[in-house]
């Protein structure tokens, strides 16, 4: 035993080699995250993976005085053959930084056929020059058509504008056009712009591509020109630079964070000592739960997301998409993603940093291409994934609502260059619905409200009104301001009730064929369908303080009801009742669980929000329309086994899907608009089995 005082504390050493002892102790002391008075141990344990080691873990004669470290070891270092993590590469300016990125570009430039070079007439309509010196460059907007040579060589920049009240941003409008074009004073720009423009200058690129700069933005009919480019803008770029981390434009991305590593002696299996960084466990690194501690000064770990506002943003999701080379300076350190490869200088991987801001479905991972629906048959045994539902486009819809827009009208344009890539031969897109597949386009339901402030909705006006946007037509899934999912992909999909999109039973129609212009917007009479329309009765819940509006609510048979004595026919707290109970039915407009300000809503005590089924009060009664149906009445099992991508497999007793209708106007047969989905129970379908027919104009 050898010991060693600390100030007044008395600390006895298990050493694991005696001459390397004074050394290891020291950095221990330095690193020591806490204080106590007691005689402590100090133990050794490594966390192998084979010969490698991945973590640390001290321990002391303290039940609660434990904590984990976790290696890192520099890519030339000594320890690197026995520690297999790297740092990240926090210092964002430092020259090792630059060579990472610069071996990159090089490796995907010699090796990869990622970038085709352009020509200027496949480029933007203007770009920003760059000269020198590096320090304050020289710049001015140029015409794309005026760059001289054949070969279009320039940047894309993917940022947040941010709030106008707190971000600064210049812009290019009719009136300084003209001198934009002769110069633009580099200091008069926001940090997130100079910062990609310092990069451009790192990387010997003398073009960049900036919205607000290379658009003139009171010029409607320019904008509405690049936005439809938007796509080409995007894809032609030598690589998009992705200020991931910086929340609006004057944030900028090159500042390093502070440090979550510090170096100390780490003693390898082989007996020797290297110098290693070691990180508390639960600082600096992104965790299974996708949360992150970034500061010193809180503590508490967050997700990812709220560090990386750049992939919260609408306007983004079609950059990220359609980018064929993204850097991307994240939080933690830049990454390399491009069609071939994807490349960080340490931890997270590119892999883990994806997945966990859920952008492994929007950037392509390597050697990836959009599923190809043509390719996809029935009863291939080898289909294994959620792209095996032989129809992506809803996981598109998915992801694409969980970002937030600022401008409302913007949301239908901000996809617009994605549906493109996703565009089956001869197929007509309508508002984000693809007509040839509208039973199943049609069939989404709300999951959560984006959250908008007392500011927004004054901005908005009559433009939003109880989640919805009013320029949208009701059945569009853009026309609700929140998150969506795809009730065919997620209740049948997933659970194993329909393999692929073919065994999707459509029982609805179009009755003519309404016209779209080059971005999905509706031109012309409305949408009219044709199909099945049954009542339903839906039961209120208990809770008052839902104002009628909670979200999802049990559904029967209307003959449960006697309209004579305004009264069930049967006990509705009786397991009998459930042999009348036909599905639940998800609305659109509704008062969400939590809201910003009050907290969690608890179900659990109180009556105000009780979700239970309330039976003592007269119940709604709404028109459904059939849309689709599942599985068969033979009851056939869909699946013999669990193949991956599927929760469990289902039964193949037939299922409904629908839509709950509402009144336009007040009643008017012939026009009707959505207020819900109706998500069938299993083996039900029947409910719908003499349903007159109606036809009527969807609005």
């Amino acid at each position: 035993m050898v010991q060693k005082k600390v100030g007044k504390t008395k600390t006895t050493i298990e050493p694991i080699n005696k001459n390397k002892l004074a050394k290891l102790w020291d950095s221990f002391v330095a690193a020591q995250p806490w204080h106590d008075p007691d005689v402590f141990k100090v133990r050794f344990e490594y966390i192998n993976s084979g010969p490698s080691a991945h973590q640390v873990h001290i321990s002391t004669n303290s039940a609660w005085a434990k904590a984990w470290f976790s290696l890192f070891a520099e890519h030339e270092s000594v320890a690197a053959q026995f520690v297999p993590r790297r740092p990240s590469l926090w210092k964002t300016t430092s020259n090792e930084t630059a060579s990472f990125i610069q071996r990159w570009i090089d490796e995907c430039d010699t090796s990869h056929d990622c970038f085709v070079p352009p020509s200027p007439l496949a480029g933007p309509k203007r770009l920003i020059r760059i000269g020198k010196p590096a320090a304050a460059p020289e710049i001015h907007i140029v015409d794309t058509m005026a760059v001289k040579g054949s070969v279009l060589r320039y940047v894309a920049l993917s940022y947040c504008w941010g709030d106008p009240a707190i971000h600064h941003q210049l812009l290019t409008v009719r009136a300084n056009i003209d001198d934009h074009k002769k110069h633009i004073d580099f200091s008069s720009l926001p940090r997130t712009i100079q910062d990609a423009i310092t990069t451009c200058g790192q990387l010997n690129v003398s073009y960049i591509w900036v919205d607000a700069l290379c658009i003139i933005q009171d010029d409607d009919q320019e904008k509405m020109i690049e936005i439809a480019n938007m796509g080409q803008i995007y894809t032609n770029a030598y690589l998009t630079i992705a200020a991931s981390r910086a929340e609006g434009a004057n944030d900028g991305f090159l500042q390093p964070r502070p440090s979550p590593y510090f170096s100390a002696p780490l003693i390898l299996p082989d007996g020797t000592v290297s110098e290693a960084k070691w990180c508390p466990f639960d600082r600096g690194m992104l965790g299974s739960t996708k949360q992150v501690v970034i500061t010193d000064g809180d503590l508490r770990p967050r997700p990812i997301k709220q560090y990386e506002p750049l992939h919260q943003r609408g306007w983004t999701f079609q950059e990220a998409m359609l980018s064929k080379r993204i850097l991307l300076f994240s939080t933690f350190q830049p990454y390399w993603v491009c069609r071939k490869a994807s490349r960080s200088g340490g931890d997270p991987s590119p892999a883990e940093f994806l997945t966990a801001l859920d952008l492994d479905n929007v950037i392509a991972p390597p050697g990836d291409t959009p599923p190809d629906p043509t390719q996809l048959g029935r009863g291939d045994p080898t289909l294994q994934s959620a792209s095996d539902f032989g129809y992506p486009w809803p996981w598109v819809a998915e992801n694409y609502s969980l970002r937030v827009l600022s401008v409302l009208t913007d949301k239908l344009f901000a996809i617009h260059a994605v549906k493109d890539r996703y565009r089956e031969a001869g197929a007509t897109y309508l508002l984000g619905i693809w007509l040839e597949n509208l039973t199943i386009d049609l069939l989404w339901s709300t999951v959560r409200q984006h959250e908008r402030s007392g500011a927004d909705l004054l901005r908005f006006g009559a433009g939003w009104v109880r989640n919805r946007i009013t320029h949208l037509p009701s059945w569009s899934w853009l026309a609700f301001d929140g998150s969506i999912r795809n009730e065919i992909v997620w209740h049948a999909f997933y659970i194993g009730k329909a393999r692929h999109r073919g065994e999707v039973a459509g029982h609805v129609r179009l009755v003519g064929r309404p016209r779209a212009d080059g971005f999905g917007r509706l031109v012309g009479a409305p949408m009219r369908l044709r199909g099945r329309v049954k009542r339903i009765l839906v039961v209120p819940v208990a809770g008052r303080g839902w104002g009628g509006r909670y979200q999802q609510r049990e559904c029967f048979d209307v003959t449960v009801w006697d309209p004579a004595k305004k009264a069930y026919r049967v006990d509705m707290m009786q397991r009998a009742s459930l042999e009348s109970r036909i599905g639940v039915a998800v609305f659109d407009d509704f008062v969400p669980p939590f809201k910003k300000g009050e907290g969690h809503r608890s179900f659990a005590v109180g009556e105000e929000f009780d979700v239970e089924s309330d039976f003592g009060v007269e119940p709604m009664f709404l028109d459904c329309l059939l849309v689709a149906t599942v599985g068969n009445r033979q009851g056939d099992r869909v699946l013999g086994t669990r193949p991956l991508g599927y929760v469990q497999t289902g039964s193949g007793d037939e299922t409904a899907y629908g839509l709950v209708l509402g009144d336009v106007d007040g009643f008017d047969a012939g026009r009707r608009c959505r207020v819900g989905l109706f998500r069938g129970d299993e083996g039900f379908a029947r409910y719908f089995d003499g349903a007159e027919e109606a036809e009527f104009d969807f609005v």
